[in-house]
């Protein structure tokens, strides 16, 4: 019997393990040289290519949100595909998936762009075809037919759907400065993130924001529905007719999916849970704007439209001379109220006035100005403030009105005189400055030491005054010289630290500056998704603009700077996939880089 220690077997096994694999490594060499001849000299092996476009509904409402895909076929594109007819779109990017499979011997790589589309107006579009470069051939989809009506009233939003919005108006008529309220309400069913709103932008319209935003509970046709309600104020610039296009609310929409492979459980437990963006549309308002009449127009009339009031008061009514008295004048009111004028003081003999800075209280579309008059009289006397008028046009009765303080009455009396002296009477003694001499009553034992020589002791005799000086210097050098050195240390530190912490912004920065042509969007594009991706380490699938978002918030980035950041890509994506290819503005570039530049500083 032979009996085979540990020593003996572990060196069996590895004399195996080194045969074995001499023995695989020629089959597997064999084997990749079959692979790579027939993906190199067989073009059947790979199927052809191919772009398909589909769109999950052909009729959908204005506040719906349509899947569109983009399915390629056998093609390592490096830029997206840009799709046609998306102008009357908004285009979020959904993101990208990949996939090989192989299909009667033929091997076919497949990626699926996912774009969320909301319509920004109602009609019947064609959306496509889209088309991609590969190896230096377009290829083109299909197109598909979308019609979008308008069914997002509250009559027909409230019965069949669970989001939507309203918006309205008080009055759709009115004058040139008055102000409009515009109320606009999101109702929801379902659980909802990341809420924005977009307000129309119209050429004329100015929106100002009223209070905070009101959320409460109100039961429409049985069922509840959690409401989010916002007031702002509407100033027309201009005359004309206005056509206030919808507001557009955007959020992510959490839903539960299951897989058709759990579907055999029936358990909540394997349900598959998506964040998808949606958008949702209020419906459109229409304006009637006229300007301010021509007759009846006060000369003093400084463009103030609403409803005011103007009152004055004097403190106190009776002074005497040499005494102030204080004159207020306070106009409040309801409307365009930063449009109140500042009111001028009527000069008057024998009185000097001094005005005070004007101050102001504004509430939303209510407010007061407070202007306040120094009132110094030179001679007693009763003297009379004359009025003071304010002019402005009621929007309510659509008329000129000027309003008027009443006149206030001053009385003032004569005051102390102030005493005189008599400078060639008066006498001035000037005290005798001469020097006393000092008296010496005794004398210490020891010698008087008088001048320099009485601080010199006998070591600095001995050691020599420079010396000393030197020596009292050193340490104060030494601990100036340890402080340039470690502050010099330091700012290195820190020099590294910024260096490598920016590389990403650098980089940016120095591409953005490389592209010479301003339309190029598409570079654009990447050049952003590239510094993100490289600031937040993300080295899988790139972000997308949502994700990018949420990444921002995460890192303490304040929700403007990310809103900012998340509008300009979104934009991008917009120009980029709707095949877009007019020079962007100059500005807008330069506002990227203003962005990114104080979203860097915030992430370090």
């Amino acid at each position: 019997m032979v009996v085979l220690n540990n020593y003996k077997i572990n060196f069996l096994m590895h004399r195996l393990d080194k045969l074995a694999f001499c023995m695989y490594l020629p089959m597997a060499l064999v084997f990749i040289a079959i692979i790579f001849f027939l993906f190199s000299h067989t073009s059947s092996v790979w199927a052809e290519t191919s772009v398909n476009l589909d769109i999950d509904r052909t009729d959908a409402a204005m506040s719906d949100t349509i899947l569109l895909k983009i399915n390629v076929i056998s093609c390592d594109a490096d830029r997206p595909p840009s799709i046609l007819g998306l102008d009357h779109f908004s285009v979020e990017n959904g993101g990208t998936s990949n996939r090989y499979q192989m299909i009667n011997g033929k091997i076919s790589s497949e990626k699926d762009y996912n774009f969320y589309i909301t319509p920004l107006k109602k009609g019947t579009f064609t959306i496509g075809p889209a088309q991609i470069s590969c190896d230096g051939k377009i290829y083109k989809s299909s197109i598909v037919v979308l019609k979008i009506d308008d069914s997002n009233s509250l009559k027909t939003a409230g019965k069949n759907r669970s989001l939507f919005a309203v918006a309205d108006i008080n009055k759709n008529h009115g004058y040139t400065g008055q102000i409009f309220l515009y109320n606009l309400k999101f109702y929801r069913l379902k659980d909802v993130s990341q809420v924005s709103l977009d307000l129309p932008d119209i050429e004329g319209l100015v929106f100002k924001k009223l209070g905070k935003h009101k959320e409460y509970i109100s039961t429409i046709r049985g069922k509840k529905f959690s409401i989010i309600e916002l007031k702002y104020a509407v100033i027309a610039d201009k005359a004309g007719t206005f056509l206030i296009s919808p507001a557009l609310f955007k959020m992510s929409v959490i839903e539960n999916r299951m897989s058709q492979r759990n579907r055999f459980f029936n358990d909540s437990f394997f349900n598959i849970q998506r964040a998808v963006p949606v958008s949702v549309h209020s419906n459109e308002l229409d304006l009637i704007v006229k300007p301010l009449p021509e007759s009846g127009r006060p000369k003093n009339f400084s463009g103030l439209v609403g409803k005011f009031s103007i009152n004055s008061s004097l403190s106190p009514e009776k002074i005497k001379t040499g005494e102030s008295a204080t004159l207020t004048t306070i106009i409040s009111g309801r409307g365009n109220v930063r449009l109140i004028p500042d009111l001028k003081f009527l000069e008057i003999e024998n009185i000097k006035v001094y005005a005070d800075q004007p101050s102001m209280e504004i509430d939303n579309i209510s407010g007061k100005k407070i202007m306040k008059w120094a009132i110094v009289p030179q001679k007693k006397g009763i003297y009379t403030i004359p009025s003071m008028t304010l002019s402005y046009f009621d929007s309510e009765y659509g008329r000129y009105v000027t309003g008027k303080t009443d006149p206030l009455t001053l009385d003032v009396t004569l005051g102390k005189t102030s005493l005189s002296y008599n400078q060639g009477e008066q006498k001035i003694d000037i005290a005798d400055t001469k020097k006393k001499t000092t008296k010496i009553y005794s004398e210490d034992i020891f010698s008087i030491h008088e001048g320099y020589d009485a601080l010199k002791p006998d070591l600095i005799h001995n050691i020599g005054k420079r010396a000393v000086e030197v020596m009292l210097f050193v340490p104060a050098f030494l601990f100036f010289l340890f402080f340039c050195i470690k502050y010099l240390y330091d700012k290195k530190n820190i020099q590294i630290k910024k260096m490598v912490t920016k590389k990403p912004f650098s980089l940016f920065l120095k591409n953005i500056k490389l592209t010479k042509n301003h339309g190029d969007v598409s570079n654009i594009l990447k050049l952003v998704n590239n510094y993100f991706n490289e600031s937040f380490a993300q080295k899988e699938a790139a972000l997308t603009s949502k994700e990018i978002y949420n990444r921002l918030l995460d890192q303490g980035i304040d929700k403007f700077l990310a809103q900012k950041s998340l509008s300009f890509m979104t934009e991008l994506e917009n120009m980029v996939y709707s095949g877009e290819t007019k020079d962007i503005d100059i500005k807008f570039r330069q506002n990227i880089i203003e962005v990114i530049k104080k979203i860097d500083r915030k992430l370090k």
